[in-house]
């Protein structure tokens, strides 16, 4: 394979993570709004125990996933994108 064609794998790899990485942003913006929602102080009266604590926490063990992918994304487009610069 030639130098050319690497480098065009790479930037097509590239360029796949970060698709991926802007969906799991979606996905975490949204949890992150759930979460808020559901744990607000405000929203609830004087009995903490009313709170969807198991709706919050199956939302925050989701982004917890997500934002260990998108950890894991950034550090493999970083490798890229050094190898693409040299």
């Amino acid at each position: 394979m030639s130098f050319r064609n690497e480098l065009l794998l790479i930037k097509a790899k590239i360029a796949e993570k970060k698709k991926r990485l802007q969906e799991l942003d979606l996905r975490a913006n949204n949890h992150i709004i759930t979460i808020r929602s559901i744990v607000d102080a405000n929203a609830y009266d004087e009995d903490f125990t009313e709170i969807e604590l198991d709706r919050a926490k199956a939302a925050m063990d989701d982004f917890y996933a997500i934002w260990n992918e998108a950890k894991d994304l950034k550090t493999q487009i970083s490798k890229l994108e050094r190898e693409v610069n040299g």
